[in-house]
């Protein structure tokens, strides 16, 4: 991405960083397209160039649909008809096309709508003219200067200033507006002054992790032959890329979205454990690493193939459009000792002491969480009045009843309750009441590509997955969902927003890559379903 399209971005996250009163009018637009659409008046719709397709993208959307089945809704975009648009043109002047068909159509109580980035645009403003006079409101989008927006009802001003910048936002607007008229069901949807709430809340949290941590090693490349030593494929490595990965995904995650992050952990004393340290320092978050000589650190290495070689080299993404051929785990799977364990024990303290907001458990089962470990962390919750949040291994579980928030998946959940998903299977809205039950917590049942099953004792909800996206490898996403589902309650957010957001990171994120705010934002603003 070069500079110019870097300034292209920061306009307009500066802009976006200022529509409370851009919200307030779009707010007044809905009011009045509902009324008007109620005594059964019409839209019309215009633009120039860029903003005639944003005329027409409104009524398609409206006369058609949107995201789910509902009415059609009156809304005619007076740049569709090129027989109509030339003869005005050749024989009434191009300042008239609007204008004249405003006149043929126009009703009193009706709207006219024109979209002008420069609040100049002579056709709209002579359209404006001619609404009124028929006793039409005039609804405007439109920039910062120019004489349109003094001429409106209401006008929807942008506070950006360049023409782009203007129609994104404008974009943004009839994508809200369409929202608007979803059924009640699809509106419990997050909005954008939602999300930034929520979103926004992220950042300053201070978050203690504890749990497994380890190093996720990818080597990536492509595969064109098969070993003539073995009937395996030889796999030509072309990249290599090393990121923390359990307990460390959490915390890199928790840093990503803004929050203060510290990592309590075991590693051993290995050079791994070394450049386990220096990954966590580059993926932004602090740790507090235990070394136990006795034990290695956890390392796991995945190899990848690309279909060509072209798609091995550059980017960030290894694991977008590779398949996995292989992992090699270096672990040793057995409780840490007693020494180890108290150094664990006298970490989490400082950390709580020195103001956690909140803790997350990531057990991954590898020996961290010992029965006393987890005694501690509740112990010192409770003492400091803060909530934990714990992704747990089943066997685990009776360890932290009372706990915040649980997030185990359907097998897990099955788990909890000592039953086989296949023998017994249960459905998600049993198996959340009875953890819920059984945990005393917010219980948040994942479903992959079914979205959340909630329960927190007063609501019982399935949230359904909003997004669509191909999912090339699943490591890591426990994490992600249980990191956003704290960081959103942490900033306000009730069980089902909570769980909506946590969908949008899970498909957000690749592997244990983990997401920013931004793209967070991004999938919740942009749905695929």
């Amino acid at each position: 991405m070069n500079e110019n399209s870097r300034q292209h971005s920061q306009e307009l996250r500066v802009a976006m960083e200022n529509l409370e009163p851009w919200y307030e009018n779009l707010e007044e637009v809905v009011a009045r397209l509902k009324k008007t659409f109620a005594d059964g008046g019409r839209v019309y719709v215009a633009g120039n160039g860029g903003s005639a397709t944003l005329a027409q993208h409104l009524s398609d959307e409206m006369v058609g649909r949107y995201e789910s089945d509902r009415p059609a809704y009156p809304v005619i975009a007076l740049t569709a008809d090129s027989a109509v648009l030339t003869v005005i043109g050749n024989d009434y002047g191009y300042e008239n096309v609007f204008k004249r068909q405003i006149e043929a159509l126009g009703q009193e109580g009706d709207i006219f709508m024109g979209f002008s980035t420069s609040g100049t645009s002579q056709n709209i403003v002579t359209a404006a003219k001619a609404a009124h006079e028929r006793g039409m409101s005039v609804i405007a989008f439109t920039g910062p200067t120019g004489v349109l927006k003094d001429m409106a009802d209401i006008a929807v001003v942008s506070p950006a200033k360049a023409t782009s910048r203007i129609q994104e936002l404008d974009l943004h607007a009839i994508h809200l507006i369409c929202e608007a008229f979803e059924p009640e069901q699809k509106q419990r949807r997050l909005g954008m002054d939602r999300i930034e709430e929520i979103v926004g809340g992220f950042a300053g949290k201070k978050i203690l992790v504890v749990g497994d941590v380890m190093l996720d090693q990818y080597v990536a490349g492509t595969v064109d032959r098969v070993n003539p030593e073995a009937p395996v494929p030889v796999l030509h490595a072309h990249q290599e890329k090393v990121v923390t990965g359990g307990a460390g995904n959490a915390a890199k995650n928790a840093a990503m979205l803004g929050a203060k992050t510290l990592l309590v952990s075991v590693v051993g004393q290995d050079a791994m454990g070394e450049l386990l340290r220096r990954t966590a320092e580059a993926e932004g978050y602090a740790v507090h690493f235990v070394v136990d000589g006795k034990r290695p650190t956890i390392h796991k290495v995945r190899f990848l193939a690309r279909i060509r070689e072209s798609e091995a080299l550059g980017g960030e993404n290894l694991l977008e459009g590779s398949q996995q051929l292989l992992r090699v785990d270096h672990e040793v799977k057995r409780e840490i000792s007693d020494e180890t364990e108290e150094r664990v024990i006298a970490a989490i303290r400082s950390a709580v002491s020195a103001g956690a907001d909140a803790i997350i458990v990531s057990d991954y089962d590898k020996g961290v969480i010992t029965k006393t470990v987890a005694a501690a962390i509740m112990d010192l919750a409770r003492e400091r009045g803060i909530p934990v949040a714990a992704d747990l291994k089943p066997a685990h579980a009776p360890l932290f009843a009372g706990v915040d928030i649980i997030t185990p998946n359907r097998k897990e959940a099955h788990e909890f309750l000592g039953l086989d998903a296949v023998a017994e299977p249960v459905e998600a809205k049993e198996l959340a009441e009875r953890l819920q039950k059984m945990m005393q917590a917010c219980v948040f049942v994942t479903l992959g590509p079914d979205g959340m099953y909630v329960n927190d004792g007063t609501v019982s909800e399935h949230v359904p997955q909003e997004h669509v996206v191909k999912v090339y490898d699943v490591s890591g996403a426990g994490d992600t969902a249980i990191v956003t589902l704290l960081l959103a309650r942490l900033a306000g957010a009730t069980p089902q927003e909570s769980a909506r957001v946590a969908n949008a990171a899970v498909v957000g994120q690749v592997g244990t890559a983990g997401l920013t705010t931004d793209q967070l934002r991004s999938m919740l603003l942009h749905r695929y379903k």
